[in-house]
């Protein structure tokens, strides 16, 4: 049983949108689509590019580079911008809602 596949969705690592090999740059849409064709849609390439613009301004704003930035904070502020990262249920095992 794979938690990370659940009703409405699955779970997307924010260490999707980070480059390997350099620092400093958030890829989303397709340059960060090798996964599969799910992440192609339209909906999701809008989510990751959210998801990138504010983890982008959030480091800019901790002084800290993508890759160090506290996932949880992030996670914070989707959630008050009204952003859709997991069904209810999940929020709560992530200790979100």
């Amino acid at each position: 049983d794979d938690k990370r596949f659940i009703e409405g969705g699955v779970d997307v690592p924010y260490r999707m949108l980070l480059p390997q090999e350099i620092d400093g740059l958030l890829a989303s849409g397709r340059s960060a689509m090798k996964r599969g064709p799910q992440f192609r849609q339209r909906y999701s390439a809008q989510q990751m590019g959210q998801v990138a613009g504010t983890a982008a301004a959030l480091s800019a704003l901790s002084g800290v580079t993508p890759r160090d930035l506290d996932v949880r904070a992030l996670q914070k502020t989707l959630l008050e911008q009204g952003a859709f990262i997991a069904p209810p249920q999940r929020l709560r095992e992530l200790q979100l809602a």
